[in-house]
């Protein structure tokens, strides 16, 4: 058997968490990613639509955007969409067209919280915000059977090699199975390119033997 992704389906939610500056004047809005933002993905059968494996990682962003505020109010989504598009890290692999959606959501939830400012506090206020970012990546898998077994060829070193590194945040219950141990909480893993983890010394030395993933016989180039 092997799988092959059919299709990927990507959802999210913002949120914005918000707190004065102390700072002087001229009014500052400043952008930070929030820590508790996440990114699942969701392994599904397309067959049967049952859930097969659910996998979270932290998106981590350290950027910070400072934007003033009469220019946030007055400017358009043109100007502003290159400067919060720094916000979203490469990892999270979005689409050109799901970056720019999430980007104006993010600008039209923090221009709500801006126009309400201002009508509490006529004069300048800075202001921190915090985005919060859940991000679910539904995959779509199908199991096919194949004529021949290759269990026990090597994956190719360059796929190997290749292998995304990620780490993993306080909410996951997740064990290598390999050598069948907990990841203690904020551990490095490396993640296959079918969603599945391990430790990177367990998983670099099954695929020197097997190109096949240990979890559901996606096969790696060989």
């Amino acid at each position: 058997m092997a799988v092959v992704v059919l299709d990927n389906v990507t959802t999210w939610d913002v949120g914005l968490t918000h707190e004065r500056l102390s700072r002087r004047n001229p009014s500052t809005v400043v952008f930070r990613q929030h820590p508790n933002s996440t990114h699942r993905h969701i392994l599904s059968d397309a067959e049967d639509n049952e859930v097969q494996d659910i996998i979270q990682f932290q998106i981590t962003g350290l950027t910070s955007v400072e934007i003033l505020q009469e220019e946030f109010l007055n400017q358009d989504a043109d100007f502003l969409y290159p400067k919060l598009f720094q916000l979203l890290p490469p990892s999270l692999k979005l689409d050109p067209r799901q970056d720019e959606e999430l980007v104006h959501q993010i600008i039209a939830r923090a221009n709500g919280v801006l126009l309400d400012y201002s009508k509490y506090f006529p004069t300048a206020v800075n202001l921190l915000m915090r985005v919060y970012l859940n991000i679910v990546t539904t995959h779509i898998l199908s199991l096919e059977f194949e004529g021949e077994d290759h269990t026990f060829t090597p994956a190719a070193q360059s796929a190997i090699a290749a292998l995304k590194e990620g780490r993993l945040n306080s909410s996951s219950t997740d064990t290598c199975t390999i050598c069948l141990e907990d990841f203690p909480v904020g551990s490095s893993v490396t993640c296959m390119p079918c969603y599945h983890i391990f430790h990177r010394q367990c998983i670099v030395e099954w695929l020197n033997n097997s190109h096949y993933c240990p979890v559901r016989r996606f096969k790696m180039p060989a």
